[in-house]
Order: structure tokens, then sequence, then C-alpha cells
């Protein structure tokens, strides 16, 4: 098989994925499992796994390609979190690598993991460290001491990945 031949299947195989992750990501948007009435639903956190483990793959194609998510709104920060694309990478982590460290939150190492909060208001308290929600509209996931709230920063960023690998692969 020469380059171009590898290229084009490498290509297609890729194109495929996005397709996949973009569809599967919009399914279970959707599907209305993270509204409030949902909240106790035993799949309600396999759809969260899935979801950042799709939308991971998604931010990591377009970074691939030169276009980085990288909006930094409400977005906690610290020594390796700059960005969303970081952000949804830790939880990614947290979520598939239960005892990898990254669910801790303090260093009395209490854990978080798969808490949601629905509107403003204060999640919990650990000490100096607030989890927190600052907009009644608004859904919160918090792992370790990351959060990601469901539009302003799930929805955006698979909003603009999706937007820049379509264009470069012609989906």
């Amino acid at each position: 098989m020469n380059n171009e031949e590898n290229n084009e299947k490498e290509n297609f195989q890729i194109k495929s994925e996005i397709i996949h992750d973009i569809s599967r990501i919009e399914t279970i948007l959707n599907s209305g499992i993270f509204n409030a009435a949902n909240n106790y639903n035993p799949l309600e956190e396999s759809a969260f796994i899935e979801l950042m483990i799709l939308l991971r793959d998604l931010i990591y194609k377009a970074e691939k390609i030169g276009e980085r998510v990288n909006f930094s709104d409400d977005i906690i920060t610290d020594a390796n979190t700059k960005d969303v694309s970081d952000t949804i990478r830790h939880i990614r982590d947290s979520v598939c690598h239960i005892n990898s460290g990254k669910r801790i939150v303090d260093s009395q190492r209490n854990r978080v993991s798969f808490c949601i909060h629905y509107g403003k208001g204060v999640f919990a308290n650990f000490g100096d460290i607030v989890l927190k929600s600052d907009y009644e509209d608004e859904i919160s996931f918090f792992y370790g001491h990351h959060q990601l709230y469901l539009k302003r920063h799930i929805i955006r960023a698979f909003k603009c990945a999706k937007e820049v690998l379509k264009q470069k692969y012609n989906i």
C-alpha cells in the first residue's frame, strides 16, 4: 500500500470515528438524561462517562489539526488545567481511571466523583475549596475539584470541535 492509499484509509477511519462520536453525543444530549427529572436514573452516570470519552476524542482530533478548543470561561484552573480541553481531559481521565487520584479534591484526600448540581448554589465545601454553580440555568458536573457546566462547557466545546472537524473532513 502506498502513502496515498494509507492516508486515504486513515482519513476514512478518522472521518468514521468523528461521525460516530458526533452522532452518539447528539443522541445522549437529546435524550434528556441530564434533566433534573432523571437525576436518579441508573444510566445517568454511564451516559456522562460515554459523553466524556467521545467529547475528549473529538477535542483531541481537533487539536491534532491545530484547532484546540481553548476557551476558559468559568474553568477552574490549576497548574495542569488552563482551558476547557484540559478540564475535559481531566474529567475523562477521572471517569476512566478510578484510582488515578484525579478525583481527590483537597489535601485531606476527600474525593468527588460524578456529582451533579442543578441550578445556582453551593454543592460542597472543603475548606478553601468550594464546589458551586454560578448559574440558575445550568447543570454542573464535578470530579475532583474540576467542574463542567452542561451548556457553557460541554455543549459549547462539542459545537466548536464538531464545526472544525466537519470542515476539515468534509462531513
